[in-house]
This record gives C-alpha cells, structure tokens and sequence, in this order.
C-alpha cells in the first residue's frame, strides 16, 4: 500500500477519524455514560473498548510511526490517561499500550 498511499496520506486519515470520533463521542450521552464508567451494560462497555482497543493497536503500530504526537495525546486523554509527563511520542505510545494491556 505504502507505493500508493503515503506515510503522511494514512496519519491524516487515522487523523481525521479520531477527531471524527471525538466529536460522536461528545454529542452521544449513552457513549458518555459507557466511558465514564456510570452505565453497566456491559455489552456496550466492551463494544466501546474493543473499538478504541483497535484505534490504539493502530495507531501504536508500526504503520502508525507517522501519527502525531497531539494525535496520540487526545486518544490518551480519551482513554482518561494524564498526558502532561508526555515528552515524545514513545511516552504515548507506551502509556496506550499500557492501557490496553
């Protein structure tokens, strides 16, 4: 893929549909009570962390390398995770992988 579509084509992307996500997120009531722990249907719990389980898994992997820092550091924040000790992207990366772990 990497012959038709750049490393920075696919961070845009991936980019774009975070903030796509963050956007969503905010304006569904239900998808805010599932992250911030009050609802306990626990089918959509574990529907909403396999989603940002594989948005993590991606951005995280190898194909991911061209994803920005500030990228990474509003998933984290979405995961509830403090970025402010944050100083290069490995640190991100790191904390996301924990995350999910």
């Amino acid at each position: 893929m990497r012959l038709f579509i750049s490393e920075a084509t696919v961070s845009k992307l991936i980019d774009n549909a975070v903030q796509e996500a963050k956007v969503k997120w905010k304006e569904n009531t239900r998808l805010a009570e599932i992250i911030s722990g009050e609802v306990t249907d626990q089918k959509a719990v574990e529907t909403i962390t396999a989603e940002l389980t594989a948005i993590i898994e991606r951005i995280t992997s190898d194909e991911g390398k061209a994803v920005t820092m500030e990228l990474l550091k509003s998933v984290a924040e979405l995961c509830g995770i403090d970025t402010s000790q944050f100083k290069k992207k490995a640190d991100a990366v790191a904390a996301l992988q924990s995350y999910i772990k």
